[in-house]
């Protein structure tokens, strides 16, 4: 029976941990791959220590030698493949979605105003456009609930358009500080809640990718 060492024990029960917060959420597969990846060598190295090429083909003959040969061609043969998709992948790559809308916004909205985002996809563009704005979900949402569930409560309930125009109109306000925001196409409840009611709110400018809107009452700039 083949000890293994201390490394690769940890390993495997990092690599266990990830994969069942894999299951959890698809966000830890960029951590558990590497890490079951990792442990796989360090088996590997564990159960065949001391036993070198020499020792194979001594085992196994010209099958082995043939075996190894193909073992390498398929893996050439994969990582050409690979190199491929990713080229064309790269050459598919659109221009920023929301470039227009961040176009609008630094017209319309002064520097320094925060802009409420109805997800974390929209912040990274509009930072990279508009700099001279602040957003509220630059990271993951889960961050903002584990500060304070209230805030995400009232952030997600806003985005997903629960609540009516008013409350819609006072949180932006009250809880965020916002006059401006941006959310993209897949939020038309809240795109809706707006165009009805145009005293309250008005739409600035969308595309097929989203939109960018303003509340017409003014708000303090600040997170209360």
């Amino acid at each position: 029976r083949t000890a293994l060492s201390e490394r690769t024990r940890t390993t495997f029960l990092i690599a266990l941990i990830t994969l069942l917060l894999t299951c959890a959420s698809k966000r830890f597969l960029e951590y558990s791959v590497p890490v079951t990846t990792l442990f796989c060598a360090f088996l590997f190295t564990d159960v065949f220590a001391g036993y070198g090429p020499a020792d194979f083909t001594r085992t196994y003959g010209r099958a082995g030698r043939a075996l190894a040969i193909a073992w390498l061609i398929a893996m050439l043969g994969a990582t050409g493949a690979e190199a491929w998709i990713i080229r064309r992948d790269m050459a598919r790559v659109k221009p920023p979605r929301f470039r227009e809308l961040a176009a609008a916004l630094a017209v319309a909205a002064p520097a320094g105003e925060l802009i409420y985002t109805c997800d974390w996809d929209e912040p990274p563009q509009l930072l990279f456009f508009n700099d001279q704005h602040r957003y509220p979900v630059i990271m993951d949402p889960t961050f903002m609930y584990y500060w304070n569930p209230a805030i995400w409560q009232k952030w997600t309930d806003l985005a997903n358009a629960r609540l009516d125009s008013a409350e819609t109109a006072r949180t932006l306000k009250e809880t965020f500080g916002a006059r401006f925001g941006v959310c993209g196409s897949k939020f038309q409840g809240l795109r809706s809640l707006l165009l009805d009611d145009r005293k309250r709110f008005t739409i600035i400018a969308e595309n097929k990718h989203g939109f960018a809107f303003e509340a017409l009452q003014p708000s303090p700039a600040r997170l209360k």
